[in-house]
């Protein structure tokens, strides 16, 4: 019988035992259901597509948090069809929005606006109430206030409530601020393994392989990111918490558009006699900073920054404007602190179930009776 020298045994028992353990652990992601979400499953999805129909998994080199089913409608919006024409004794509720509005990170029926509507149609005894969604990927104020014109305005809405992303709406409303963040997320997914071009399929195929790139990548981000330029560094959407940020005058100029998007949609209202609301949605900084946390990035130490600053600046504008509004980030924070849930998806950074389910009750809390004895004009 032919013998091996012991280097050669101890090299085989260790090449069998990692072949064992990356197995094992691979098996074990599989039961568990983990995987890495690859490029070409997030590339050119039909999000804006009228009638296109395709599956949402999230974000692009981030662990799977869903797995979402979604059919536009003809508008190209996340929702069911809407007539033109207005049903008898039907009231009309317009949300306005982006992401959080589209909502397909959950199944439709998960969503706020579907929820908020059957809720609506349970309390009501004699009308019928229709929530029409109108939200879209990367939308800011001023498109809000665009699909507000067109096509809002032609179903003939009784109410009208928009959205307010403090986390990134502002940013949106300045082009010089928009090109900056592009610039950013281009630099940020240039410098990952995960997202770059000449990663091969094969990869995201193992659970384990993908898991120990992406374990490598958050790794080595400060280091990679070190040698790019502090204004392609930062995720420009962060300055909105901060008191002295990069661009100020760029910043002023978000804050005065903001504030122009919200009182021209108001009047526009106004002149039709429909009732106008507006609600502030919800961001894991913002709630941690209302439970005394602070997380948002360390970069951003010198600019004195807070994660309660862009709430503090709508709810001082909202009252300017007199608005009839609901700021979500004091409640959620309170039900996250009373519950232990987490309203957003972890990497996603979107509502899940919960926070879909916490918005329709918080709406329904705030302006339900409203909507309920509506009077056309009241407000």
């Amino acid at each position: 019988m032919r013998t091996y020298p012991a280097w050669q045994k101890k090299s085989g028992i260790a090449l069998c035992a990692f072949a064992l353990a990356f197995v094992g652990i691979e098996l074990i992601l599989r039961l568990f259901g983990f995987r890495i979400n690859t490029p070409q499953e997030t590339a050119n999805l039909p999000i804006f597509r009228p009638n296109a129909s395709y599956t949402n998994v999230g974000v692009a080199g981030r662990p799977n948090e869903y797995q979402v089913k979604v059919k536009n409608n003809s508008y190209h919006f996340n929702d069911v069809e809407h007539t033109k024409d207005k049903p008898k004794d039907t009231i009309r509720i317009l949300i306005i929005g982006d992401s959080f509005v589209n909502g397909n990170q959950v199944s439709l029926e998960q969503t706020f606006f579907r929820r908020l509507e059957k809720k609506l149609n349970d309390q009501s005894q004699t009308k019928r109430y229709e929530v029409i969604s109108l939200g879209d990927h990367g939308a800011g104020p001023l498109n809000y206030w665009n699909a507000m014109l067109t096509p809002g305005l032609s179903f003939d809405p009784d109410i009208i409530l928009v959205e307010f992303l403090p986390e990134n709406d502002v940013t949106s409303t300045v082009d010089s601020l928009k090109q900056k963040w592009v610039a950013w997320e281009k630099t940020a997914i240039q410098k990952t393994i995960l997202m770059s071009p000449s990663t091969p399929a094969w990869v995201y195929k193992s659970r384990f392989l993908s898991l120990l790139l992406y374990a490598f990548d958050q790794f080595r981000a400060k280091e990679t990111l070190d040698a790019v330029p502090l204004d392609k560094r930062i995720d420009p959407d962060w300055f909105v918490y901060c008191k002295r940020p990069l661009w100020h005058d760029l910043w002023k100029a978000a804050w005065d558009t903001t504030e122009s998007a919200y009182q021209g949609m108001k009047e526009e209202a106004k002149k039709r006699d429909i009732d106008f609301y507006v609600v502030t949605f919800t961001s894991t900084f913002e709630i941690d900073a209302y439970n005394g946390k602070n997380t948002l990035p360390t970069i951003l130490s010198p600019y004195d920054c807070n994660g309660q600053l862009p709430n503090q600046r709508f709810d001082a504008l909202a009252k300017k404007l007199n608005l009839h509004y609901l700021n979500l980030n004091p409640i959620f924070a309170r039900r996250e602190q009373e519950t232990g849930k987490n309203p957003h998806y972890p990497f996603d950074r979107h509502w899940n179930e919960i926070g879909h389910t916490w918005t329709a009750q918080e709406i329904m809390k705030a302006f339900g009776k409203e909507m309920i004895n509506h009077k056309r004009g009241a407000l």
